[in-house]
């Protein structure tokens, strides 16, 4: 996806935003630039080349015209063509997959429909944004195609969006928008790198002030980390570990000067990021946020 929506969606903040420059690398992806050597030691130490997480999220203070350069027309996706991060469902797979998987953000589209090619072009950047979501699933359905399923879901008008809960509670979606639809799902299960396990870890940790009361709730939250289930859970995990212990380290002021230095690296570098390096840097700051949010 062309970066031509980057002035709209920077006002989500900057882990979107970057999210959008992700999905502009995934269409025409630049020779490797930044790398890790760009990184200090504890800002995303552990990554070991690429990015391990995925996934984006958060609201950044942020300001700055870091997309210039990266302009240029959308391309025009068609409303049945393949968008990753999402899974298309039939009149056969559907009642297999929803809600039995999961909360699903479900499209009923067309393919004739002139609405739904410009709804595409939003899903394309939102597969990037969540599709690596363990807490939602991204489904598409052929509306016109598979009527039964229309009709099941009083669907009159195309694109109709609908969010089935994890017990089958069936509710409208009136967002159009990249902003809109990340907003739903983020307010219905969470930002993709939130962790509900060290929520009350994170918030005992930021009310301490003494390093050997800190030091012991991080180690609290080492062993809860320890039982995340997935791996992903588990560097996700990680991050937050060692953002804790750069805190013991350096003060809570570490988190503001961590995220403008790299807010500052990314207007420094801004041609030459890959990727892996937007992603992890999203994931990050997104975490950041986290420990700010607890310390209020």
């Amino acid at each position: 996806m062309k970066a031509a929506k980057n002035s709209r969606v920077l006002v989500l903040g900057i882990s979107l935003a970057l999210l959008t420059l992700s999905a502009a690398f995934a269409q025409e992806a630049p020779e490797e630039g930044v790398q890790e050597d760009f990184f200090d030691n504890e800002a995303l130490d552990g990554l070991d080349g690429g990015d391990p997480y995925g996934g984006y999220g958060g609201y950044g203070d942020y300001g700055g015209d870091f997309m210039d350069g990266y302009g240029g027309e959308e391309e025009e996706m068609n409303p049945g063509d393949h968008i990753r991060g999402f899974i298309e469902l039939d009149d056969i797979t559907f009642d297999k997959f929803v809600p039995s998987a999961g909360p699903a953000l479900i499209e009923f589209y067309a393919p004739w429909c002139g609405h739904c090619k410009h709804l595409a072009n939003e899903l394309a950047i939102l597969g990037t944004v969540l599709g690596e979501h363990k807490r939602i699933n991204l489904v598409k359905v052929n509306a016109d195609e598979y009527r039964e399923l229309a009709e099941r879901f009083n669907i009159e008008g195309y694109p109709t969006i609908k969010y089935v809960d994890e017990e089958g509670n069936v509710e409208d979606v009136e967002g159009r928008t990249l902003e809109e639809l990340a907003e739903f799902v983020w307010d219905k299960v969470g930002k993709v790198t939130y962790l509900p396990e060290l929520e009350q870890h994170i918030k005992d940790f930021m009310e301490e002030e003494g390093e050997a009361e800190r030091q012991a709730l991080a180690d609290k939250a080492k062993e809860v980390v320890s039982t995340l289930k997935t791996k992903t859970e588990q560097k996700y995990g990680e991050i937050y570990l060692k953002i804790m212990k750069s805190i013991i380290k350096k003060g809570d002021e570490y988190l503001g000067k961590e995220k403008t230095r790299i807010e500052k690296m990314i207007q420094k570098e801004q041609n030459s990021l890959t990727e892996d390096t937007v992603k992890s840097f999203a994931n990050k700051i997104e975490i950041l946020e986290v420990f700010e949010k607890a310390e209020l």
